[in-house]
């Protein structure tokens, strides 16, 4: 008898014991899964609800658009309330700058499909192309 046999005989002798295997792996991956959600949702509100997760946002952003888009003199945060003392969109010819950005705005309404700004505005903005 081969080693093969062997280990189809004894998987077909203990069903029981598949099951088993089986349930505790799905077990392992049904809570490795509630872990990843759990992280990413608290990974969402640090980004959303706080300066610093805030700034890491958009730092982040910088980095994705190879320096295109900067923001300087970050203050506030993604859900609500945000000042920017300058934020830099550079083209390929030209760059446009604004000054003292404040955007406020209810971020809950993206839940009913709406975005609701209640006041976006800039103190001054720049030309240079």
């Amino acid at each position: 008898m081969s080693i093969q046999e062997s280990s189809s005989i004894n998987s077909e002798e203990n069903p029981e014991k598949n099951r088993a295997a089986t349930a505790s792996w799905l077990r392992f991956f049904l809570r490795l899964l509630a872990s990843l959600v759990v992280v990413l949702a608290v990974l969402m509100a640090w980004v959303v609800g706080t300066n610093s997760g805030t700034r890491f946002f958009l730092a982040g952003l910088q980095s994705l658009s190879y320096g295109r888009l900067e923001a300087i003199e970050i203050q506030g945060r993604l859900a609500d309330h945000l000042e920017l003392g300058e934020l830099k969109l550079k083209l390929a010819d030209t760059q446009i700058a604004l000054y003292g950005v404040r955007v406020d705005w209810q971020s809950r309404a993206l839940l009913g499909g709406r975005v609701q700004v209640d006041q976006l505005s800039a103190r001054g903005c720049g030309w240079l192309g």
